[in-house]
């Protein structure tokens, strides 16, 4: 099969102290004098700690929300004006009104590179591309696809703002190839940010839309379900783009970086790629994903990719008879790579992954998606069951969470 780009004090006196203030002083002149001066650096010194709790806690606040600003919980709740009215015309499953909404929060992005061609500098020599992205927010970042705007020696902005259309010059932030996503900004003000949704509560079968430019068509909306969940596309990206929800809404070249909306409107996923001759079956990087690897290219944190260093199958009914497993969900090792965080930890081929950390592999929660909630450097138990002899055991290994190598496929 052949898998194609488609390319977040006052202080008051309480009245007690108006009357001890009121009363009239009793103490002698030395007390009288004392008293005055000690509550004067009493208050200085209150100030001053007032001041530096202050200061600590505003940074402490403000570093924690950046941090989580862009959960899809804290990024809507920095939407502005121009969003709550947007989807405040929304009527829940009537597109109609969220095609309307969305009009100024989808952009077609225009990117020129040059071409490899040792001459291309003198020459000349530029290809063009197109794809789409979507306002984050009111600040002007721009979510799109990695492979739309990777290598651009330019970016433009096509978009409807204030109800005309407008170009501007992007500059690009960040992207990460491993997860197909890239961010760019304009220097613009007023934007209509579009709201995300939370894509772990994406089921089959969920009505969605996707807009874009497909072959440069600006504004085209498309229509469709979920066809499925947690799809690996091995042959994306070096290590493939794992866990994209999968939709029969007609995605074609020109859509990528486009958004995947629910029947409210609400972004789940990002478009990102098609299968080359099929009819009805594209991909787009849930929602969740791409706002984590966001945050981290708008906060320049250095985006690692946790790593075991297995490549295994996971458990289907047929897997289960073919190789009489004792599960009916999980991960079943193919092979340990030697000298990997799982072969040094013992793991072995054949065994099968069940859990991480108690959390139970399912369809929805597999061993990617697991793993991915994993930091570099965690120490994560994983229940296991290997064959020995003639009957299945049950086993915890600590594994301690690699970093995955570039053109690795797991």
């Amino acid at each position: 099969m052949d898998e194609n780009y488609d390319n977040n004090f006052n202080e008051e006196i309480s009245d007690e102290e108006q009357i001890i203030e009121e009363k009239p002083q009793k103490e002698n002149n030395l007390n009288s004098s004392i008293r005055p001066a000690t509550l004067i650096l009493l208050a200085i010194l209150f100030g001053f700690l007032a001041g530096a709790a202050g200061f600590f806690l505003s940074n402490h606040f403000s570093e924690k929300a950046r941090h989580f600003i862009y959960s899809p919980t804290m990024l809507n709740e920095q939407m502005n004006e121009n969003t709550e009215r947007a989807y405040s015309n929304i009527t829940a499953g009537d597109f109609t009104s969220i095609a309307d909404a969305l009009t100024e929060s989808v952009v077609s992005v225009n990117v020129r590179t040059i071409s490899n061609d040792p001459w291309a500098f003198f020459m000349g020599r530029e290809t063009q591309g197109q794809g789409t992205g979507m306002i984050m927010n009111k600040e002007g970042y721009i979510l799109t696809n990695n492979h739309v705007v990777d290598g651009a020696s330019k970016i433009t902005v096509n978009m409807t703002h204030n109800g005309e259309e407008r170009q501007y010059d992007a500059e690009f932030i960040g992207g990460d190839s491993a997860n197909d996503i890239a961010v760019i900004k304009i220097n613009a003000k007023n934007l209509t940010p579009v709201m995300f949704g939370n894509s772990e509560v994406v089921k089959r079968g969920d009505w969605v839309m996707a807009i874009g430019n497909p072959f440069g068509l600006e504004n085209t909306v498309s229509i469709g379900v979920v066809s499925a969940l947690n799809r690996h596309l091995s042959s994306m990206t070096s290590s493939g783009l794992r866990d994209t929800i999968q939709t029969d809404a007609s995605i074609n070249p020109g859509n990528s970086g486009g958004p995947l909306v629910n029947a409210s409107g609400e972004v789940i996923g990002v478009n990102t790629a098609i299968i080359s001759g099929a009819n009805g079956i594209g991909f787009a990087i849930p929602s969740n994903t791409a706002l984590e690897v966001a945050s981290k290219l708008i906060d320049g944190v250095e985006i690692k990719h946790p790593y075991i260093g297995v490549n295994y199958q996971t458990v289907t009914g047929d897997l289960k008879n073919e190789r009489r497993l004792p599960v009916s969900a999980g991960a079943f090792v193919a092979n340990v790579q030697p000298g990997g965080p799982a072969a040094n930890a013992g793991m072995e081929a054949g065994d099968v992954i069940v859990a991480i950390d108690k959390t139970k592999l399912d369809s929805r929660n597999t061993l990617d998606v697991l793993l991915n909630r994993k930091n570099v450097g965690d120490v994560s138990a994983f229940s296991i069951m290997r064959l020995v002899e003639t009957s299945w055991e049950e086993r915890t290994i600590s594994i301690k969470i690699g970093e995955r190598p570039k053109e690795t496929a797991q």
